[in-house]
């Protein structure tokens, strides 16, 4: 029974805004808008066999609760894990869900075959959303080196972003199919603003009072 897992955060910083046509938005990179890129909302032939194409009020929720969980473990200093750790007190706030974040997230799940984060295995639908956050992506914080908060490289990514200090809302779709006898559940999230940006920290410590 193979089971594989694969991982790629996808962090974008979108403008929020209520515009119709996303192919007149300028994006930092000069390239074109996801949801502009991705303009059809129906699903590849690549995906085989649908089973879900939206997330749901559920998963949302668990979405939120486990992100900030882990935000809020590492903003009391209750994180000991690190190398080195503890992870020291930051200051952050809690994420909210933003509909337009998580929109443009589930439109790209129409183009099944990219490298997002992806689960499966040839015995079911297994994956949870609960696995896709403390498995893969949190389980960074044992990597991540609290002396050093402008270092966010591949080993430690997609835990960084999680706990970015800036980021203040996330959006994000999921889509499982069926597909050469292997049962995929695909998660993507957007944050807002994105985090892991150049010469930023990854958060700001709080002082010590006298």
């Amino acid at each position: 029974m193979a089971t594989t897992i694969r991982l790629m955060t996808v962090i974008v910083t979108v403008l929020i805004a209520l515009v119709a046509d996303y192919c007149r938005i300028q994006s930092c990179r000069n390239k074109p808008h996801t949801m502009c890129k991705y303009f059809s909302p129906r699903p590849s032939k690549a995906c085989g066999i649908l089973q879900q194409t939206s997330i749901s009020s559920d998963e949302r929720n668990e979405i939120l609760k486990v992100h900030n969980i882990f935000r809020k473990r590492v903003k009391n200093g209750k994180e000991r894990r690190g190398n080195p750790g503890p992870q020291p007190k930051e200051m952050i706030k809690d994420l909210k869900w933003d509909a337009e974040l998580a929109k443009i997230a589930q439109q790209t799940f129409g183009y099944v075959g990219q490298n997002w984060a992806l689960m499966g295995n040839s015995r079911g639908w297994t994956a949870t959303i609960d696995r896709f956050n403390k498995r893969m992506r949190y389980e960074e914080v044992q990597y991540y080196n609290k002396n050093d908060t402008y270092n966010y490289g591949p080993v430690t990514g997609h835990y960084t972003q999680m706990v970015w200090g800036q980021t203040t809302h996330i959006g994000c779709g999921v889509t499982r199919y069926y597909r050469k006898e292997y049962y995929t559940t695909v998660l993507v999230c957007n944050y807002g603003p994105g985090g892991n940006v150049l010469d930023r920290p990854v958060y700001q410590i709080k002082q010590r009072k006298n």
